[in-house]
C-alpha cells in the first residue's frame, strides 16, 4: 500500500463487521485525518465481512459510486433483522440525528457500486468524519466532485437504515 502522498488510499479504518455489529457504533474521528478523501472497499465488504475505509490525500483514482439517501428513512419492517450500527455526529441545536446505518443497505450497495465497475462506496455517514467541523466543511465545499467523478450514484429511497419494497411509499 502506498503512502498519502498520492491518489492511492491508505486504510485508515479496518473493522470486522462482527466487532462493528458489537459495538453498534463507528466513529472515525481518532482515525481519519481532517482534509482528506475517503471511501469504503466493497471487496472487503462483501468478501471478508470487514468494514475498511481508505484515506487519499489527493482525489482517488480508486472507481466508486457515491450514494444518497434521505436523512430520515423509512421504519423497518416488523422482519427486519437490526443489523445497524450509528455513526455519532456534532449535535447541531434543532437538528434531528441522521438513522443508523444498516448493514444490508451497506452490503447492497457495494454489489451495486461493483456491478457498475466500482470497486469502492462513498457513503457521507462513513466517509466524512462526523465529529469533526473543519473536516465536514471540507468535504461538503467538494461534495460536487464526488458525485461528478462517481461512476455511479446509487439512491436509497427508504433511506440508509433498511431496504424497501419497490411498492413501499418512502419518506
Amino acid at each position: 500500500m502506498s503512502s498519502l502522498n498520492s491518489a492511492v488510499g491508505k486504510t485508515i479504518c479496518d473493522v470486522s463487521l462482527e466487532c462493528l455489529l458489537q459495538s453498534r457504533s463507528l466513529d472515525i474521528s481518532k482515525c481519519g485525518t481532517p482534509g482528506r478523501y475517503r471511501l469504503v472497499s466493497c471487496a472487503d465488504f462483501i468478501d471478508s465481512k470487514k468494514l475498511t475505509i481508505h484515506g487519499y490525500t489527493e482525489f482517488p483514482e480508486d472507481p466508486f459510486a457515491a450514494v444518497s439517501y434521505v436523512w430520515r428513512g423509512n421504519t423497518p419492517e416488523k422482519d427486519f433483522d437490526g443489523r445497524v450500527f450509528d455513526v455519532p455526529i456534532q449535535q447541531v441545536e434543532g437538528a434531528e440525528p441522521g438513522d443508523h446505518i444498516g448493514v444490508e443497505v451497506l452490503h447492497e450497495a457495494c454489489v451495486a457500486s461493483i456491478a457498475c465497475g466500482g470497486t469502492h462506496l462513498w457513503l457521507d455517514r462513513l466517509c466524512i468524519i462526523q465529529m469533526g467541523e473543519d473536516d465536514k466543511k471540507w468535504q461538503i465545499s467538494g461534495m460536487y466532485k464526488i458525485y461528478q467523478r462517481s461512476h455511479a450514484c446509487i439512491v436509497t429511497p427508504g433511506g440508509i437504515r433498511c431496504l424497501v419494497p419497490l411498492d413501499k411509499e418512502t419518506q
